[in-house]
């Protein structure tokens, strides 16, 4: 079974550069073409106000048998 597991969190960044080296996870490349996920994102016209903050994180198993984890920002509230 494949999956992707998603995090919400204050500080994207920081908390992928924790997981990345605790788990020898890298970050996930952009599609080909594209500068960062960002640029993809607003090609395929995913609202602006959609987007957050720049600072959204994929990594991924290098060896590709672990699950991707996408780091994803948010203000803490739900519902």
């Amino acid at each position: 079974m494949r999956f992707s597991l998603t995090i919400d969190c204050a500080d994207p960044d920081r908390l992928a550069r924790f997981w990345a080296i605790a788990l020898g996870y890298k970050p996930k490349d952009p599609p080909a073409g594209f500068v960062d996920w960002r640029a993809y994102f607003r090609s395929i016209e995913v609202p602006e106000e959609e987007l957050q903050g720049a600072t959204d994180v994929y990594l991924v198993d290098p060896d590709s048998v672990l699950p991707q984890i996408f780091f994803q920002q948010s203000d803490g509230k739900f519902g």
